[in-house]
Formats: C-alpha cells, structure tokens, sequence
C-alpha cells in the first residue's frame, strides 16, 4: 500500500493546488529552511487523522488553513488527498481483504476537508466516511499518525529517550496488535456497559416482580368490581325506565289541562280587550278637558304672580330711594371734616421746611470731623497689622525650622531601624521561597495524575452522552408521538360526543314527528308505544305491525335532489304507508275515535296499471282513485336532468309507491328550462327544478320561499344516516388510535428505563469527574499560587535589599541637612524678637485714639437721623394732604349722583302699584270660572274610576288564568325537566346508554320493588366499601407481565453477552501475547544485527521491563557503541549516537515488519558523514520492502534518492514544488510541478520536462 500521489489545496503555504507524485522507492524533499518541506510531512499525517494541532506544529486545527500573505487573502479550507496504490492491498492491510472505498483495481483515495467555519469531511474513495473508518483502515499496517511509518527529527530522540511503556508502541505496531487494543478497550466498553445494563434490568425485574404481585390482586378486585357494577347497571337502567315512563304520562295530562284553561282565558281576554279600548277612549276625552284647565290655571297663576312681582318692584325701588337719599347726606358731612384737615396740614410742612435747613448745616460739620480723625486711625492700624504679620512670619520661620530638625532626627532614627528590619525580612523570605519551591515541585506531579484521570472520565462520558442523546432523542419522539396521540383521541372523542349529540337529537325530533300533521303523529306515536292497550280505549290496538312506515322513511333523493323531491311531494311526505287498504281504513277509525286530525294512507298493494295511480282514504271516511295519464316518452337534451323516479333511491318492495308518487315527474336544471319544455308542448310530465320550482301538465308554477311543515324532512333524515355510519366509523378510528396509544407508552417506558440506567452511570461519571476536576481547580490553583508566591518572594527580596541601599544613603543625607537647619533656627529666633517689640508700640498708640474717635461717630450719627426723621415727616403730610383733597372730590360728585338717582327711582315706584291693582282684579276674575269647570270634571271622573273597577275584577281573573296556565306550564316544565334529569344521570353514569333507547327494553318488566331497591343499596354498599378500585389493573397487569417476560428474556441474552465479551477478550489477550513475543524476539535479533552494521561495530540489545506481563510490560534498550561498555542509562549517549540506535532499532523493525511506506524527516541531521553514508547504505537496502519519502539538508543523502522534490518559496508565503528525476542519468531531466491543472493524460501535476 504505497503512496502514488499527495494532492495538497490550502494547507499551509501550499494555497495552490498542488501534486505531488511518487513514483520512486526513494523520494527526497529538500529546499531551504521556512520554505515549507515539513508541510508535505505534516499533509500527510493530517490527511491520515492526525487531530492534534500540537503535533501539526499549531495551536488549533484551523491553523492548518492557509492564513494568507501580503498579496494573496486567507484561504477558505484546506484539502489533502492521498493515493495509495491497492495493488498489494491483500497483504498489506489488516485481515478482512479489499476495505470498502476501493476506487479501482489500482487506487485507494483518502481526503479530508476543514472549512474555516470548523467543518470537517472524510472521503474514502470518494466517499463519505467517518475518522474512526480512516483510523480502522491504517491500523496493523505500520502506517499511521502514531506508527514507525512518519518519523522527524523529535521523534528520533523520543525513541530514544521515552518511557519503555511508551517505547513499546513501535513494538505493538510492528507486530499488528494495536487493532487487538482497539478491540479489546471496545469490548472493555461494551462489558462495562452490559454490566451496568445487566444490573439495571435486574433492579427492573425485582421491581416489576412486586408491582405484578400488587396488580394481580388488583386485577382480581376489578374483576368483582365490573361484575357489581354490571348488576347495579340494570337495576339502575331498570328503575329509571319506569320513572321516565311515568313522567312522559303526567306530562299528556298536563297537556290536555293547559288546552282547556287555554280556551276559558282567551274569551276572558278578548272581553278585558274591548272593556279597556272604551276606557282608553273616555280617558283620553277626560285628559283633554283636564289638559285645558290645567292650561287655564296656569295662566291664572302667572297673572297673579306678575301682580304680586309688581308690588315687590315697587317696595324695592322706594327703599333704595332712601338709601341713596341718606348716602348723599353722609357724604357732605364728611367733605367739611376733610377741608379742616387739610388747613392743618398745610401749616405744620410750613415748620418742617424751616426747620430741615438748620439741621442738615448741623450734620455736614460732624461728618467732616469724624473722617478726618477715621484716617488717620486707619493709617495705625495698616502699619500695626504689618508688623503682627513680619512677627509671625518670623516665628513661622524659626518653627519650621525646628519642625525640619526634630523630622529629620527621627527620620535618621528610623533609617537605621529599617535597615535592621530589612537583614531579618531578607532571610525570612529567602526560607519562605526554598519551602514554596519544593511544595511547588510535588502539586505539578499531582496535577499531572488528576489530569490523565480526566482524561479517561472524559473518554468514557463521550460514550455515555452519545448514548444519551439517542435515548433523549427517541423519548422525545415518543413523547411527540403520545402527545399527538392524546390530541388525536380527544379530537375523537369530542367529534363522537359531537357528532352523537347531533344524531341523538335528530333521532329524538324524529320520535316525535314534529314535523307533521296532528293525526300523522297520532297514529306513528301510538305505533312507537309499548304493546298493552291504552288505558281508556274501546278496542285493542293490533296495527303496529301492518303500518311500514312514512313516505319520508322511504325515498332517499341525493343531496342536490333533496329541495326538488320535498317540492313535489309537499306534505304527501307525511303519507302512512301501510300493507292493505284495511290497516288504512281500521287507522282512520282510530282517529276518528279519538278526534285525532287526518292522515292519509297509501296501500302497498296500490294499483298501478300503465300510468302510476293515487289511492288516498280520507279521515272523514271517503276515498277515491285518481290515475294520472300514462306517458312513456321523456324529452332529452340541455338542462334536462331526467325522470325523477330513477334518480332517487328507495328500496324496491316499494316501486308501486315510489311509481305512484314521482313516476310522473321530470328533473330540470331551472325554471327557465321548465317553463320553455311546457310552452313548446314536448312532455305533459309534472316539471321540478334543483331549486324547487313545481310545473304540473296544465301549467300551475308553485314556487318561492318555502314554510311548510315538512320543509327539510328528507335532509334531517339524510342526516340521521350519515351521522349514523359516521358515528360508527369515530368509534373504530378511536378504538385503533387507543391501541397505538398504549403501545406507545410501553415503549415510552422502556426508553425511559434505558435513558435511566445511562443517567445513572453518567451521573457517577460525572459526580467523579466533578470531584477530579475539583482536585484539579484545588492543585491548579496551589500550582498557581505557589508560582506566583515564589515570584513574589524573589521580587520582596530585591525591593527590601534596593530599601536598604537606599536607607543608608538618607542616613548620610540628614546629617548635613541637621546642621544647616540649626543656624537658619537661631537667626529666626533673634528676628522675631526684634518684630514683636515693634508691634507693641503701635497697638499702646492706637487704644489711645479708639475712645476719641467714637464720640466722634456718635455726635455725627444723632446730626443725621434728625435731618432724616424731619424729612420722613414732611414728605407723609404732603402725602396726607394729596389724599384728602382728592376725596373731596370724589364726595361731591358721589353725592350728586345719588339725589338724582333717589327721585327717578320714587316715580318708578308709584306707576308700579298702579299696574299691580289692575292685575290682580282680573286674576280673581278667572279664579271663579275655573273652580265652576273643575266640578263638572270630577263628576265624569266618578262615573270612568267605576267602570274601571269593574275591569279590574275582569282583569285579576284572565290574570288568575295566566298564573294557572304559567303554573301548568312550570309544572310540566318540571316534569320534562325530570325526564331531562334522568336522561342525564343516565347518561353521565353510562355514557354509552341512551334511555330513550332502552325504554322499550325495560317496560315490560313490573316496576322495581323492595327487593331489588335494596339490593341496590346492597352493591351501591359493596361498590363504596370497595375503595379505589383500579380498573386498569387487569390490562396492566396483562402488560407487565408481558414486559417481565421480555426482560427476563433480555437479562439472559446480556449474561449470554458479557460471557461471549469476557471469552473475545481472553482471545485478544491471548493473541496479542503471542504476537508481541513473536515480533519483540525477531526485532531484538534484527536489532542486535543492525546495531553493529550501523555503527562499524558494538554491540546492543533489547529487553523487557516485566516478561510475565506481555501486554503491559515496557522495552528497554540497551546500547554498547564501539569502544564504550554497555550502559544502563542510554541518555549518557552522544545526539549522533542516540539517533543512530534509534535509526538501528527502526530499520530493525522494518526488517520484521516492513511498513508499506517511510516518511523521514530530518532524520539524519545529528549523524556525521560517515553515519550518513551508513544511513543511506540502509535506506537503499529496504527499498525492496518499503518506498522511502526523506526530508533533509544532506548531500550524500540525496545521492541514494530516484527522485528530487525541491520546496521553493517565490512568491512570499506561498510554497511551490520542482521535481527532479535523477533515475537514469546523473542530472536527470526536471519537471515542475506547481500548475494546479495537470495535462490531460498525465499521471502528476508536473509540468512538461526541460532538459537540464
């Protein structure tokens, strides 16, 4: 299985497609460094599974994508297929033969995709597959991301220098047992999870054993339960019967009461009607004569209240005539007292203005004064408030500079404090850090076991989710499904109810013949009832079985002839139809007996001779026959749907009824079409229309909207049949859709059960987990703290040491500084002195000068608020004065006006009461002639209040009659009510019984006596004594014991299951020994002859770390280089020399079990010339067995290579390809292969050779 080709899309550097072919055993890959060879190498292990970033020298798998360049844009994914050659495939792939994804006889493709957005593709030959398919395919083979196939530079010393447990892969891989790992660690899975599941069942099964125990005793109670229930059922039915059959007789009696007392209350009213119309009429007289007096009153009344407004007008005028009168006096008193006041205003401002010009005089003198002697004790003070400020300033000098000194002395105290502080906290820290660091050391090899134990966790619960998500899934399904159900059948459910009422309803109208004519019901009713004689009849009743039924009950017209067969037939759909013409004549009778109305009957043995015939028996006692015309022709064409007769079904023992009835009708599309058949004479047939329209042979049209009692019989029954075969069909889809239900369940409940069990586990994987990535967050954290304590440490140590250097420094510092701050105090000591002696002086001078200087102020301040008290006075008696002149004149005015306004107001008031005298003469006028028509009123009244008595007493007896009637009424109300009552408890009690129905049933059974009432009592005792009953028990218990057997059954086939597991593992394990102990020994004799060849000489050997263990024990090597003893710790030797063992042991390998391809890369770096030549010597030899793919920077390297790969980078981030064909010729002939587009026919991407 050989590598043909290696196709690379946006993959790194390589963003232009680009192919790569190897046709050679021994292909080299060289270029300069960073140019892009590793890619080819890490293509290649990305297109087999690698799913480490890491290992692809990245941080995340989207780094394998091409990122972009400064000219080119980031690349959308990356693809890389590889070609193998199949032609070898039997014997270089694992057992099985031909894997599936084989393109051909010659090929197998391998692709991987990785969009940008994080989606990944695997191909296999073109098709999809998943990453555990590719790894499959690879395993066994020596080929693969983590087999001896693809060895770099690191992986040499990882051979080397790695644990033996690790180093025993290559072992494993050689020998083909790392598939029998695989295997095993699934069958490891699939034990662990028959074993949970084995134990789950188990728990099932004990649970299920008790319920079944439970519900088989339930199931035995249900049984009594029915049984009593049943009894109790037609005992219940039974007495119900009785009293409906009771209540249907008092509500007949009712009847015939309410007709009677109808009669007597209608000729009551109709005389209450005429009495109340002619006292309507005299009322209506009485209220216009009432109506004119009233008006007449009205106007009495307003004429006297206008007299009576007169004389009040007239009082009020001459009162506010004196008013105004006595104001106008008022005020001319008051303007004399006013003119005095003003006289003495006048002369006091005279005074005031004298007297003002002395005292302002008086007050600019003392003001001058006092400012003169205010400056120049302002002067003192600004030269006494400078020298306090040169005092303090002095003395604020001479404390700073004693504050500076006594700071500066502690400040030296405290530096030689520090620095002792700082020699004890520098070695504190430095023991702190030797702890931290060896507490840091033990938490990494903690955290190093937690987290190889998440991994597993973590393995196991991506089993487990997997498995929940699918049981999730499906419970989700079902429960869909269960929900859909339960809507389902309650849609049903409603739908029948629906639909059942509609028929129970339609059925109970059509019991009663509403419909129809008072003796149609008489005779069908008295046909529906039970089979003893009427109570009161003269003769027996024997005809219920000789009347067939109504001419309704037989034609059944389609939907679209329903309007057209009511319209011919009319109330002939009431017609009886009966066996002979005597049932007919004996019918009549019983009409007649009983005053019952009219019926007409048809005979079946009804004559028809050419033409269909009408028999009718009247119920007065006449008959006759009338035969129609017999016709045999019927027109055709447009519009003409055809004969009646044949578009209507019926059955046929009644062809000469349904003959005579609609024998001689035709159907037509509208009236139109109806009328133009009749104009132009071509049938003499009755014509109906869809719609109902009527043309008889003479040319009457019957038509219009239609109110007859039978209107809508034939659809109400229509209905009926329909409601009927729909009912039934309800009942079936709802028994089939139960059915699914319950299967639904039980599988819901299995699911569940399942999804349980997976839960259960995953919580307990996940409980551990939690507490293992607690224990991880605990370590990682101390990890964490106990790094960044010791960097704490450090950086304490080196700050407190810069503190100490510093410190000493200040120390020195404040010495000098102590000096020069005692001079600077004692010059401020001595100025300050000096300045305070001077402040003294000024302030002695100034007390002196305050008391003069306020006196001053005094003398000035008194001037001054005379001048202004003076001036405030003058000012408010000129106001004074302003004010009482103008009232003056407004009093003049005022006083004027209201003598004028007085005598207007008095003449007023005599013409007023004038006016007043004259109405109120005629308002008593007017009073007399009205109390005259007022009596002749009230006598009419007397004789209208008695004829109204006397309709009152006429009134309470039609009302007495209205209350009987609506008592009757209640009262039968109540009586259906009841009926209604018992149809209804029946019905909520067995809601598939309808009593209507199972009268008849019951009816002829005696009433239900004591002994079966108290048996009642007695199941009703039992019933309740019973408890809950759980009437499921019997199908649940049928159901559980069908689920015990099932997984009875299922815990065999998984005990079955985990032995057959326990038995594959032990011949896996038994297997995988053998191999690896056959393969270690031919490895280790391959290894002990290869060593020495390699390094001219030596000697080298493998061995196992615990040959009684085979499938753990590690490989250890051991390693003599010429010259040197053999050494038990192999990292004592040299680079070269550890990767030339790891060289040997590989080639050793590949003498055992050669890998179908090698990839090297850089392998040979650490070895000198002379090793490179033994190396290349090697490669060459096992070119026979395997094709060698080498990445290296070394000549003699590339002198074995048939072919040269050169890795170039012209363009700055993008990687191209130039192949060199070195077979044949020393230079060989170049191809480039860096167009994406090979040429038609070509085997690779390379482009046409030139010559060298």
């Amino acid at each position: 299985m050989k590598i043909k080709k290696l196709e690379i899309t946006g993959f790194k550097s390589f963003v232009d497609r680009t192919v790569v072919t190897f046709p050679d055993p021994i292909t080299a890959i060289v270029g300069p460094n960073g140019c892009g060879k590793s890619n080819i190498v890490d293509a290649i292990r990305w297109c087999m599974g690698e799913q480490s970033a890491k290992h692809l020298r990245g941080r995340a798998m989207e780094d394998v994508i091409f990122a972009g360049s400064e000219s080119r844009g980031p690349a959308g994914l990356a693809e890389v297929s590889l070609t193998f050659d199949a032609r070898h495939i039997a014997s270089d792939a694992a057992p099985g033969g031909v894997p599936w994804g084989v393109t051909g006889p010659e090929e197998i493709v391998i692709t991987r995709r990785l969009h940008r957005d994080g989606t990944s593709e695997y191909l296999l030959g073109g098709v999809p597959c998943r990453l555990r398919d590719i790894v499959d395919f690879f395993l066994g083979t020596g080929v693969g991301t983590k087999a001896y196939s693809i060895i770099e530079q690191g992986r040499v010393g990882f051979i080397v220098s790695s644990k033996p447990e690790d180093r025993r892969t290559l072992i494993d891989e050689a020998a083909g047992i790392t598939k029998y790992k695989a295997k095993k660690k699934q069958a490891e899975r699939r034990m662990e999870s028959t074993r949970q599941h084995l134990l789950r069942v188990s728990d099932i099964i004990g649970e299920l054993d008790s319920r079944l125990r439970s519900l088989r005793l339930q199931a035995q109670k249900a049984e009594r339960y029915k049984k009593y229930k049943g009894e109790l059922r037609d005992l219940e039915l039974w007495e119900a019967s009785h009293r409906f059959l009771g209540h249907w007789a008092e509500d007949k009696t009712l009847t015939a009461n309410r007709e009677e007392l109808g009669a007597e209350h209608e000729d009551k009213a109709r005389t209450l009607e005429a009495d109340e119309a002619q006292i309507g009429a005299e009322r209506l007289l009485l209220s216009g004569e009432s109506a004119e007096l009233s008006a007449a009153k009205d106007a009495l009344f307003e004429l006297s209240n206008k007299a009576q407004l007169g004389m009040q007008r007239a009082q009020h005028y001459e009162d506010e005539a004196r008013r105004l009168t006595e104001q106008a006096e008022s005020a001319s008193r008051e303007v004399e007292e006013l003119r005095a006041r003003i006289e003495e205003n006048r002369e006091a401002i005279a005074e005031l203005e004298f007297q003002l010009s002395s005292l302002a005089d008086e007050a600019e003198q003392a003001q001058a004064v006092y400012a003169e002697q205010e400056s120049v004790y302002e002067s003192l003070r600004g030269e006494l408030s400078r020298a306090r400020q040169q005092v303090e300033e002095a003395s604020r000098v001479a404390a700073a500079a004693r504050t500076r000194i006594a700071r500066a002395e502690s400040e030296a105290e405290a530096a030689a404090a520090r620095r002792q502080d700082f020699a004890r906290r520098i070695e504190a820290v430095s023991a702190e850090d030797e702890d931290a660091r060896s507490q840091l050391e033990a938490v990494e090899v903690e955290a190093v076991m937690l987290e190889e134990r998440q991994g597993v966790i973590g393995a196991r619960q991506g089993d487990l989710a997997a498995r929940k998500l699918e049981g999730e899934q499906e419970q989700g399904r079902l429960k869909d499904d269960i929900s859909r159900s339960e809507m389902h059948l309650e849609t049903l459910r409603e739908e029948a109810h629906r639909r059942r009422s509609r028929l129970e309803s339609l059925r109970e109208i059509e019991a009663r013949y509403e419909s129809f004519q008072r003796g149609v019901r008489a005779i069908m009713q008295r046909c529906a009832e039970p089979g003893q004689d009427a109570v009161g009849e003269t003769r027996p009743w024997t005809l219920g079985g000789s009347v067939r039924g109504l001419v309704a009950d037989i034609v059944q017209p389609p939907r679209d002839l329903e309007t057209a067969v009511e319209a011919v037939l009319g109330d002939r759909l009431g017609n009886i139809v009966v066996e002979s013409h005597e049932v007919g004549v004996e019918a009549i009778s019983y009409l007649k007996e009983r005053s019952e109305g009219r019926s007409s009957f048809i005979p079946m043995t009804l004559r028809t001779p050419q033409a269909p015939g009408e028999v009718v028996f009247d119920a007065l006692g006449g008959g006759g026959v009338h035969h129609s015309p017999a016709t045999t022709v019927w027109p055709v064409g447009e519009g003409i749907k055809g004969p009646l007769l044949e578009l209507v079904g019926y059955d046929r023992q009644y062809d000469n009824v349904a003959s005579y009835l609609l024998g001689d009708v035709l159907v037509v599309d509208s009236l139109d079409r109806a009328l133009s058949l009749w104009r132009d004479q071509k049938t003499d047939h009755t014509l109906v229309t869809l719609e109902g329209e009527v043309i008889d042979p003479q040319g009457v049209v019957t038509g219009g909207a239609r109110e007859a009692a039978t209107s809508g019989i034939l659809s109400q029954k229509r209905e009926i049949r329909e409601l009927e075969e729909l009912v039934a069909n309800i009942d079936r889809d709802f028994e089939a859709a139960m059915e699914r239900h319950v299967a639904l369940k039980q599988q819901l409940a299995e699911v569940v059960d399942r999804l349980q069990a997976v839960l259960a586990e995953d919580r307990e994987l996940q409980m551990e987990k939690l507490a293992v990535g607690k224990d991880l967050d605990r370590i990682r954290r101390e990890r964490d703290q106990f790094g960044a304590r010791r960097r704490s440490l450090n950086a304490s140590v080196e700050d407190l040491r810069k503190a100490d250097t510093q410190a000493a420094e200040r120390a020195e510092q404040l010495l000098s500084l102590l000096e020069e701050e005692r001079v600077r105090a004692e010059e401020a000591e001595r100025d300050s002195e000096t300045r305070r002696a001077e402040a003294m002086e000024l302030a002695e001078r100034l007390d002196g000068m305050v008391e003069a200087l306020s006196d001053l102020k005094v003398s000035a301040s008194s001037a001054t608020e005379k001048r202004a008290s003076a001036t405030a006075t003058l000012e408010r008696l000129r106001r004074e004065t302003q004010e009482q002149t103008l009232r003056v004149e407004r009093l003049t005015s005022s006083g004027s006006e209201q003598s004028e306004r007085a005598t207007v107001l008095g003449e007023d008031a005599l013409r007023l009461r004038e006016e007043a005298s004259l109405q109120m003469a005629e308002a008593e006028a007017r009073a007399r002639e009205h109390a005259e028509r007022q009596g002749a009123l009230e006598e009419r009244s007397s004789i209208l209040a008695r004829h109204e008595a006397d309709t009152r007493a006429l009134r309470q007896r039609v009302n007495q009659l209205t209350e009987m009637l609506s008592e009757l009424s209640l009262r039968q109300q109540e009586v259906r009510l009841k009926r209604s009552a018992i149809e209804e408890q029946i019905q909520g009690r067995y809601r598939d019984v309808v009593l209507l129905d199972i009268v008849y049933d019951h009816h002829l059974r005696p009433p239900v006596g004591d002994e079966e009432a108290d048996r009642m009592d007695q199941l009703r005792g039992l019933i309740e004594r019973m408890g809950e009953i759980n009437l499921t028990a019997i199908e649940e218990s049928e159901t559980l014991q069908k689920r015990f057997d099932f997984l009875t059954s299922q815990k065999d086939d998984l005990e079955s299951a985990l032995s057959q597991l326990e038995t594959a593992i032990d011949k896996i394990n038994k297997t995988s020994r053998l191999r690896f102990q056959e393969v270690f020994e031919a490895v280790n004799t391959k290894f002990q002859e290869v060593f020495p060849h390699l390094f001219g000489g030596g000697k080298a050997k493998l061995s196992l770390t615990n040959p009684e263990d085979m499938l753990e024990t590690g490989v250890d090597i051991f390693a003599n280089p010429p010259g040197k003893k053999i050494s038990q710790n192999i990292e004592l030797l040299s680079g070269g020399e550890k990767a030339l063992t790891a060289v040997s042991l590989l080639f050793a390998i590949f003498l055992v079990k050669p890998s179908p391809f090698c990839i090297l890369d850089e392998v040979d770096a650490p070895l000198d010339e002379a090793n490179v030549g033994r190396f290349s010597e090697g490669i060459r030899e096992m070119t026979d067995r395997s094709q060698f793919i080498v990445i290296t920077h070394n000549k003699r390297t590339m002198e074995i290579a048939d072919r040269l790969c050169g890795v170039t980078m012209e363009e700055p981030g993008v990687s191209k390809l130039v192949a060199v064909n070195l077979r044949g010729s020393q230079t060989g002939k170049a191809r480039i292969a860096t167009d994406t587009r090979p040429a038609e026919g070509a085997d690779s991407a390379e482009a046409v050779p030139t010559s060298a």
